[in-house]
């Protein structure tokens, strides 16, 4: 299966850690999304990775995820659609803040990652995305 996704982790406390190229960042406690696609593998197997903490790190997403600090707390799917732009752009609006250059390596987003710092605001823009896209 292919698709698109946002996986909403919680930070439980601060922590700064080097991402590939990116070198070190910081991230602070609260919430974070992020926006990504598997449109050449099958996809759930991309999730299975998310979800591991052991593996070789590849995607920025890899370096946050393997983090003990880091719980993945929701994973939302949308099948066969490659919107993880569109995704991005209307998460960023209401975010708190967003991780330059985070995860978007192939387009020309300024970020797929995001912060919320509390748990309402993201439930919130959860709520208006699923309204947006599948309605």
């Amino acid at each position: 299966m292919r698709f698109s996704y946002i996986i909403v982790a919680k930070v439980m406390k601060n922590f700064s850690t080097r991402v590939g190229k990116l070198d070190n960042i910081h991230f602070n406690k609260g919430f974070y999304l992020y926006v990504g696609s598997a449109f050449y593998e099958n996809g759930f197997s991309r999730i299975l990775r998310h979800i591991s903490k052991k593996k070789k790190k590849h995607w920025h997403i890899d370096y946050f995820l393997s983090s003990r600090k880091v719980k993945i707390v929701y994973i939302e799917i949308f099948p066969e659609r490659r919107i993880e732009c569109i995704l991005a752009s209307m998460i960023e609006r209401f975010s708190d803040n967003s991780v330059k250059n985070f995860g978007c390596n192939d387009c020309f987003c300024k970020s797929h990652m995001f912060f919320f710092k509390n748990k309402n605001k993201v439930e919130d823009i959860l709520r208006k995305i699923m309204i947006k896209i599948l309605v």
